[in-house]
């Protein structure tokens, strides 16, 4: 049974675009907050830190079924920078995501999910000292606005995990942020 779900849902969303749309936005990343907890003998060790503010851009394929709307994404992040840690680093989520819409005119109000994977990638400085970076679960949630069936703005809310191995102990990480962005539809 969950073979023939999943092979309808893939003929549903690559086969015939009627209903298909693409939606690229360009996002202000805002209040992130990147943690990093884990136990080393026994005791418990976590730390955190502000993000300072960066951008994203994201592409996503949405088919449309009445006022539900569901697809796929991916958002490329600009390297951001701690502000008590040298080296920059960033996430390349790529997930599925559902759509609920309401609409009024020529206005929709929607809330927006997102379940996926997060590449977590740093640069020479951020992987310094014997780190080596480990990919995780991406999970995000959020609230939009559509005008006219082309132009979107939205907020949202995410969580980028992955894990950082240092010396043969790991570390969990997790980067949270808020993202406000406009979009436009296809």
């Amino acid at each position: 049974m969950k073979k023939t779900v999943a092979v309808l849902f893939v003929i549903f969303v690559f086969t015939g675009n009627a209903f298909a749309e693409i939606t690229l936005k360009i996002g202000a990343d805002i209040a992130g907050d990147h943690k990093i907890s884990g136990n080393i003998s026994d005791y418990n060790i976590s730390g955190k830190d502000d993000v300072e503010t960066s951008f994203s851009l994201s592409g996503e394929y949405i088919k449309r079924v009445q006022n539900f709307e569901f697809g796929a994404g991916l958002t490329l992040m600009v390297p951001r920078s701690l502000d008590e840690y040298t080296g920059d680093f960033y996430f390349i989520p790529v997930y599925g995501l559902f759509k609920i819409r309401s609409e009024s005119e020529k206005i929709a109000h929607y809330f927006t999910g997102h379940f996926g994977y997060s590449f977590f990638l740093g640069d020479n400085e951020y992987e310094a000292r014997g780190i080596s970076l480990k990919n995780d679960l991406y999970l995000a949630g959020g609230l939009g606005v559509i005008i006219g069936n082309k132009w979107q703005v939205e907020v949202l809310y995410t969580s980028n995990n992955g894990e950082i191995e240092i010396y043969g102990q790991n570390f969990e990480v997790e980067y949270k942020k808020v993202t406000l962005s406009l979009g436009i539809t296809f």
